[in-house]
């Protein structure tokens, strides 16, 4: 199962979203969780792939919550939002849950929490504040870690630990 935050085909999207043929050819089976409505739901539809998703107003920092629909009707949509999620990981019963960036960390804990393995892939640079502080702490009560270069890996450095580096995944001739 894979999960993405964003509702476009975004860079981070798209270096996922490049190996799943290949994967699938395979064997690998893939599920998709994406924000609904939006054309990432859409795209991946029209290729035929399980997907499922719902309204994501999860945010990470206090300017995102104050945009619309505002912080009041943010917070009262989180809980449907985690149950809808909840539910489909329930009906699909992944045997790996594939988070795709820092930004889907709410998911991964939730996938976590249903005693699923979670690898979470981030793409991004973790700030240097206690925000950055607290995902990094949180990203490691996953069971794996992994980072797109050095640089993206050196802030989550924790305890010892260190993200294992990802290449991304594109087809080779």
């Amino acid at each position: 199962m894979v999960v993405f935050h964003e509702p476009h085909l975004g860079g981070a999207t798209r270096s996922v979203t490049r190996i799943v043929p290949i994967l699938g050819a395979r064997g690998w089976e893939f599920c998709f969780w994406v924000p609904r409505p939006s054309g990432l739901f859409d795209h991946l539809s029209a290729e035929g792939h399980d997907v499922a998703g719902a309204p994501r107003h999860i945010e990470y920092s206090g300017r995102a919550w104050r945009l619309p629909p505002g912080p009041m009707a943010r917070a009262r949509s989180i809980p449907p939002y985690l149950r809808r999620f909840r539910e489909y990981v329930r009906d699909r019963s992944p045997d790996l849950v594939h988070a795709n960036s820092i930004m889907t960390l709410t998911e991964a804990l939730t996938a976590h929490a249903s005693g699923l393995a979670v690898l979470l892939h981030v793409h991004e640079m973790l700030p240097g504040d206690l925000r950055g502080r607290l995902l990094r702490r949180a990203a490691w009560r996953l069971d794996q870690v992994v980072a797109v270069s050095n640089a993206s890996a050196a802030p989550l450095r924790l305890n010892g630990r260190t993200p294992r580096i990802v290449y991304e995944g594109t087809p080779v001739p």
